[in-house]
């Protein structure tokens, strides 16, 4: 989960955000 918090927190490039958004889609 701590990974997950720390990846939203610093999410400013497009690839970050991608990788996010496909975490939380699973």
């Amino acid at each position: 989960m701590q990974t997950l918090e720390l990846g939203i927190e610093g999410m400013t490039c497009a690839s970050c955000v991608g990788r996010v958004e496909r975490a939380l889609k699973g």
